[in-house]
C-alpha cells in the first residue's frame, strides 16, 4: 500500500448566475445537526481507517485553480427547478513527478426542494506525468445534494456522489462514492466573508484492472476564506490537505 499525502492550496473563483434562494433559518434545526453529526462521523471513522492502513506516504505541495458557473434554466425570475452547472479544474504539483491534471465536468440538476437538489454530468480528466504515458479518463456522475442551516448563521452542505469511471487503457468500470460536507460560517464583524471548512471521503466500490482497489481511496479536507464580491459572484481561497491512497 502506497499513500501520497498531497499539501495544497486552493484557490477557487466562483461566479453563481443567480444568489441561493436557500433562506436563513433562525432556529437551530435539531433533525438537521443530526444528519450533519451522523456524515461527519462516518467520514472521520473511515479517514482514520485509511490513515491506519497507510505504510508509506509522501508529501508533495502544489496548487489548484478552480472556476464553478452555475444557474437556472430558463426564466430565473421564474425559479424553475432545473439548473445547469459547468466547473475547470487546474492542477499542479512541483514535484520530480511533474504531476498535471485538468478537469472540466458540466451537469445537470433538478430541485427537488429548498433543500434538496439532484444532479448527473460527466467529467473529462486528463492526468500528465513526466516521462509516463498521458491518462484520459472519462466519468459519469450522479449526486444528491442537501442544503441544511444549523447555529442560526452557519449553512451546511452535503453532498452524496455516486461515479462511474473509465480509462483510456481500459474498458473496465471502475466504481466510486464520494462523501462531501461543506460548512460556510460568515463572519459577524464582516458578513460578506466567511469561514470554509469542508471534509470529503472517497471510497472505490470495486476493483478495476486498471489499477483501483476497492476501499479507502482518497480523503481532502479544505480550510479557507470566502469573499461574496456581489449577489452573483464569490472567490475563495484556502488550504487543502489530500491524502491518497494507492498513489
Amino acid at each position: 500500500c502506497k499513500t501520497s499525502s498531497d499539501i495544497q492550496m486552493n484557490g477557487s473563483l466562483c461566479f453563481f448566475a443567480k444568489k441561493g434562494t436557500n433562506s436563513m433559518s433562525k432556529k437551530f434545526n435539531l433533525n438537521s445537526a443530526k444528519l450533519i453529526v451522523c456524515c461527519l462521523g462516518t467520514i472521520v471513522i473511515y479517514a482514520v481507517m485509511g490513515l491506519h492502513n497507510a505504510k508509506a506516504a509522501t508529501d508533495e505541495n502544489g496548487g489548484w485553480a478552480t472556476f464553478i458557473l452555475t444557474g437556472p434554466i430558463g426564466d430565473s425570475q421564474k425559479k424553475g427547478r432545473w439548473h445547469w452547472w459547468l466547473d475547470g479544474q487546474y492542477r499542479y504539483l512541483n514535484t520530480d513527478t511533474g504531476r498535471k491534471q485538468t478537469l472540466i465536468r458540466p451537469a445537470i440538476g433538478y430541485a427537488a426542494n429548498d433543500k434538496l437538489k439532484l444532479w448527473a454530468g460527466y467529467a473529462y480528466l486528463r492526468l500528465r506525468r513526466s516521462g509516463q504515458e498521458t491518462v484520459n479518463e472519462n466519468r459519469l456522475h450522479q449526486d444528491a445534494v442537501w442544503y441544511l442551516k444549523a447555529f442560526n448563521t452557519s449553512a451546511v452542505t452535503l453532498r452524496s456522489r455516486l461515479e462511474q469511471r473509465w480509462v483510456n487503457s481500459s474498458n473496465d468500470v471502475g466504481w466510486r462514492f464520494r462523501q462531501l460536507a461543506i460548512l460556510q460560517s460568515p463572519f459577524m464583524s464582516s458578513p460578506n466573508f466567511s469561514l470554509l471548512l469542508s471534509e470529503e471521503l472517497f471510497i472505490n466500490l470495486n476493483d478495476t484492472e486498471w489499477g483501483e482497489r476497492s476501499g479507502f481511496d482518497e480523503n481532502r479536507l479544505f480550510l479557507g476564506i470566502s469573499y461574496q464580491m456581489n449577489p452573483a459572484t464569490s472567490f475563495q481561497i484556502g488550504y487543502q490537505n489530500q491524502l491518497i491512497d494507492n498513489y
